[in-house]
């Protein structure tokens, strides 16, 4: 059900991954965090492996934040530095026109 809502989000803002960067490694960085996650909850051998592999599936999961509230495939790294990822138009503004029309 969730994957339906998305892609039909996808569909109704026009903002579609492998076109929109900061989309992109969204979804290429959720099997990461999806493998991350299953190491630390079942296949970490010993408790500091798991440990790892949790800390590092949360620094994943805050990237992946951080790329959406920023929407640049930098995320929170995108505010130093060049900008030219940065999306063109904000998402706010296509919402609000898709609704206007």
């Amino acid at each position: 059900m969730r994957l339906a809502a998305a892609i039909l989000l996808v569909l109704i803002i026009h903002q579609y991954p492998f076109v929109q960067a900061w989309l992109t490694i969204k979804v290429l960085l959720l099997p990461l965090y999806i493998a991350l996650g299953i190491f630390a909850l079942r296949r970490g051998r010993t408790r500091w492996s798991r440990a790892g592999f949790l800390a590092a599936a949360l620094a994943v999961y805050g990237f992946i934040l951080s790329v959406a509230v920023m929407h640049n495939p930098r995320g929170l790294f995108g505010k130093w530095g060049n900008d030219k990822f940065a999306a063109r138009t904000p998402v706010r503004t296509t919402i609000n026109w898709v609704h206007q029309n």
